[in-house]
């Protein structure tokens, strides 16, 4: 009888016996404003170091963090080694 009492209690608040949704958690810091002034940032400069573009944002930001939501992005920070040569290939 112990377990029929907090589920009656359920019912009675909710009106539903279903299980409540997960709503918790850490939110995101990567909001809308913020990707979309990180794509255009890059669009402008995409020779800029993770530094430069996380305090070119509305708060500094960590380069971990910045380098977090590039890759979230589908971006990538890899340099092409040795760079391609201005008269084609050889």
């Amino acid at each position: 009888m112990a377990a029929v009492r907090p589920v009656r209690q359920r019912f009675r608040e909710r009106r539903t016996l279903e299980p409540r949704t997960h709503g918790c958690g850490r939110k995101t810091l990567l909001t809308e404003v913020r990707k979309q002034r990180l794509q255009q940032f890059l669009s402008e400069r995409p020779d800029a170091t993770l530094a430069e573009l996380g305090a070119g944002l509305d708060r500094p930001f960590r380069t971990s963090t910045i380098d977090l939501w590039l890759r979230r992005l589908g971006w990538r920070f890899k340099k092409l080694w040795p760079p391609p040569s201005k008269s084609g290939p050889t």
